[in-house]
């Protein structure tokens, strides 16, 4: 007697639970506002414009085979939702041609892996994820039948120094972005102009 039920615990009820959690988290954040803490970044999205003028040069022949390459692994990131350690687990090879799409298999990302609970993980964009071009069907054969061509467990690779082909190495984050400035400063508008500044 003179006992409550834990059920019946205000302290333990949990609304109120949610309640102390939800003011916690507000707590944090504006203390970390204070602070000047923004904590991680998420990546800024590529603006509509940019995501063009990557279509376009993936179709356009006039540009180096790496570097049409490359914007076709960009606009595959872009419309599978990717971050760039998520391709190094994508092997070019299980790129496969859907009726509807690109369909591929990611075997390493921080959520999936030989010792996680999810090993492989499907990925897919649709032939209809454009904005400006068909970009798609066109820049596939560069990573699957072309100079970029080989046996591997990750997607980009480094380039040959004139970008016609690959030393058949890993490109690492870094390289990555390398590739990006370099490829988005040879982007122009429609009219010729930088398209970056």
């Amino acid at each position: 007697e003179g006992e409550v039920a834990t059920a019946d615990l205000l302290h333990a009820h949990p609304a109120l639970k949610n309640a102390e959690k939800e003011a916690t988290a507000s707590r944090a954040k504006a203390q970390a506002e204070k602070s000047g803490d923004r904590g991680k970044k998420q990546a800024p999205p590529l603006c509509l414009q940019l995501l063009a003028a990557l279509e376009k040069a993936v179709s356009n022949e006039e540009l180096p085979l790496f570097h049409r390459g490359y914007a076709w692994y960009r606009c595959f990131r872009h419309w599978a939702s990717l971050r760039f350690d998520d391709t190094s687990g994508l092997d070019p090879s299980s790129l496969t041609r859907r009726t509807r799409g690109v369909y591929g298999v990611l075997r390493r990302t921080k959520t999936s892996g030989p010792d996680k609970q999810i090993s492989l993980l499907p990925v897919f964009v649709s032939q209809d994820a454009w904005v400006a071009l068909p970009w798609l069907w066109v820049g596939l054969p560069l990573w699957t039948q072309s100079a970029l061509t080989y046996d591997r467990d990750y997607f980009l690779c480094l380039p040959t120094p004139d970008l016609t082909g690959t030393v058949q190495k890993r490109a690492r984050y870094t390289d990555a972005v390398c590739f990006s400035r370099a490829l988005f400063g040879s982007l122009e508008t429609s009219s010729g102009g930088a398209l970056l500044c």
